[in-house]
């Protein structure tokens, strides 16, 4: 196969000193145990990157960063009975 690796660390919280360490540890293994000749690049994705952490970053060559935003919507489901063809059926249910 003529491929590289990219290992991603999906930060939830701040870390800068953990996110480092794991992604640099990562790396190094996938390196030792499937790349071999191959490249292995990082990615750290997490809510806030901080300055700490791009410093660190800064020195590490193929990583990348990247900052992640949520949104979401809820909605009301209805769970209710209705009647259909003389038979009551339960609604809002798969």
């Amino acid at each position: 196969m003529n491929f590289n690796f990219v290992v991603f660390e999906l930060k939830l919280s701040r870390g800068a000193d953990k996110a480092m360490g794991q992604i640099s540890r990562y790396m190094g293994w996938t390196k030792q145990n499937f790349a071999k000749d191959k490249g292995v690049s990082g990615v750290i994705v997490a809510k806030k990157v901080d300055e700490k952490l791009k410093y660190a970053a800064s020195i590490i060559p193929d990583l990348s960063l990247f900052e992640y935003e949520l949104n979401f919507k809820i909605r009301e489901v209805s769970i209710g009975w209705e009647e259909k063809n003389n038979q009551f059926l339960r609604v809002g249910i798969k």
